[in-house]
C-alpha cells in the first residue's frame, strides 16, 4: 500500500506540469490543494462521524493550534512557491528535488530539534547536495527559465520545516491536519492568484486539477496512513521515499525530454543519497523496534 502511495504522489509533479499548458501558475496549485483538502476532509468527516474512529485526538488544546497556524501559514507559501517554480522548470527536474524534502527534514530535525542523526544521513545529504550543485551547473539545460527550480527547491525546504513542526501534533488526527492545511492553502493560493490578475474558465482543466489533488495527494496521505498501521512507520516511510524517482520515471516518459548529462549526474547523486537515507531510517526504526520490546518484557 505504501507503493501505492507512493505512485499516486509520483503522478502529482509530472501531471501538474502537463496541465500548467492550460491553466495559469498560480490557480494550477491552489485548486489542486483544494482538491487535496476536500479528498482528506470527507475520510476526516466519516472517520470521525460516521464510523466513530477512535485513537486519534482531535486539535483542541490552544497549543494545538498554534502548531497547527504555523503549518497552515507553511502551506500556503509553500504552493505558491512550488507553483512559481513548476511553471518554468522541467518536469524531470521538479520530480527529482523531491527527493530533497526527506534530506531537509531530517536536518531540520538536527539543527532546530536537536535530535541525533548518524554518519549515513550525513552521506545521504552530501549526496543531495552534489546533486543541487549539478542542476546549478545545468543551467538553462533544466529549466526554460533559469534558476526557476529555485523556487521549487525553497517550497521543498518549507514542507521540511513543516514536517517537523507536524511532528508535534503527532497524535493528532493526521486526516484532519490535511484537511485544514490543505483547505487553506488552496484558498490562500487561489486568492493570491485571482488578486494578481490570473484568471480561467478551462472548467474541464480545472476539473482535472481538483482531481489530480484529491487522489495524488488527499488520497495518497489516506493509503499511506493505513500503510502504516499495517507496515509500520519506518517501513512505510522509505517505500514511500521512492516516489520522487517514480516521478522522475514518469516525466521522462510523458514529455519525452532528453536531459543532458547533468541532469543524469544529479539523478544518480540523488538517488544514491536517497537510499542511504533510507536504509539508515530502517535501521534505526529497527534498532527502536527492538529497544521498545526489551523494555516492555521488563
Amino acid at each position: 500500500m505504501a507503493l501505492s502511495a507512493a505512485l499516486l504522489t509520483a503522478f502529482y509533479t509530472p501531471l501538474s506540469k502537463t496541465l500548467s499548458a492550460y491553466l495559469p501558475a498560480i490557480l494550477l496549485g491552489g485548486i489542486a490543494y483544494l482538491g487535496a483538502g476536500g479528498g482528506s476532509g470527507v475520510i476526516f468527516l466519516f472517520r470521525r462521524f460516521v464510523f466513530k474512529v477512535k485513537g486519534m485526538e482531535p486539535l483542541k488544546e490552544k497549543k494545538d493550534w498554534l502548531y497547527m497556524g504555523l503549518v497552515m501559514l507553511l502551506d500556503c507559501f509553500a504552493v505558491i512557491s512550488f507553483s512559481f517554480g513548476l511553471e518554468g522548470t522541467s518536469g524531470q527536474v521538479s520530480s527529482l528535488l523531491a527527493a530533497t524534502e526527506l534530506i531537509l527534514t531530517a536536518l531540520i530535525a538536527f539543527i532546530f530539534f536537536h535530535e541525533k542523526l548518524r554518519w549515513p544521513i550525513w552521506v545521504g545529504a552530501a549526496l543531495v547536495s552534489g546533486s543541487i550543485i549539478c542542476l546549478a551547473l545545468g543551467g538553462k539545460g533544466a529549466t526554460s527559465s533559469p534558476y526557476r527550480w529555485l523556487l521549487i527547491l525553497l517550497s521543498y525546504l518549507l514542507w521540511s520545516i513543516e514536517n517537523n513542526l507536524t511532528t508535534q501534533l503527532s497524535m493528532k488526527d493526521p486526516f484532519e491536519i490535511t484537511f485544514f492545511k490543505c483547505m487553506t492553502s488552496g484558498l490562500v493560493t487561489v486568492i493570491f492568484g485571482l488578486c494578481i490578475g490570473e484568471r480561467s474558465a478551462a472548467w474541464g482543466y480545472i476539473s482535472l486539477d481538483f482531481l489530480l489533488g484529491l487522489i495524488a495527494v488527499g488520497f495518497s496521505i489516506a493509503i499511506l496512513v493505513v500503510a502504516e498501521k499495517n507496515l509500520g512507520a519506518g517501513r512505510s516511510t522509505a517505500i514511500y521515499s521512492s516516489n520522487p524517482l517514480i516521478g522522475v520515471g514518469l516525466s521522462m516518459l510523458i514529455f519525452k525530454e532528453a536531459p543532458n548529462y547533468t541532469f543524469y549526474l544529479a539523478l544518480g547523486l540523488m538517488g544514491l543519497g536517497l537510499i542511504i537515507s533510507v536504509i539508515e531510517m530502517l535501521r534505526e526504526d529497527k534498532e527502536q523496534k527492538k529497544k521498545a520490546s526489551v523494555d516492555s518484557k521488563d
